[in-house]
């Protein structure tokens, strides 16, 4: 997913064939989240604070299969997501905190 804007880096989950791992202290509209994780609504964990427990269950509902958790103490953003053909480095991707 490289080093830009995470804006930019979550339009790209689309080109992304593995599994996806997004940790966050917080979740955009769900507007928002929802336009990206259309392009690719599976293989997607997200992990964020308790205190977006709303955003959280409107995405859960509108994606069934993508896997949301809740934290009490999550507070960083990243994103993991898994090599796109075999023998290559799984790439990592970190935004400021």
């Amino acid at each position: 997913m490289g080093t830009c804007s995470w804006g930019v880096r979550l339009s790209q989950i689309a080109r992304v064939t593995g599994s996806i791992y997004i940790v966050t202290g917080r979740l955009l509209s769900p507007d928002h989240v929802s336009r990206i994780l259309g392009k690719r609504p599976h293989k997607i964990s997200i992990i964020a604070t308790a205190r977006a427990r709303r955003e959280a269950s409107v995405i859960k509902r509108s994606f069934p299969d993508v896997r949301v958790a809740q934290h009490s103490d999550c507070d960083a953003k990243g994103g993991l997501s898994s090599p796109t053909r075999s023998g290559s480095r799984a790439r990592t991707a970190a935004g400021p905190r």
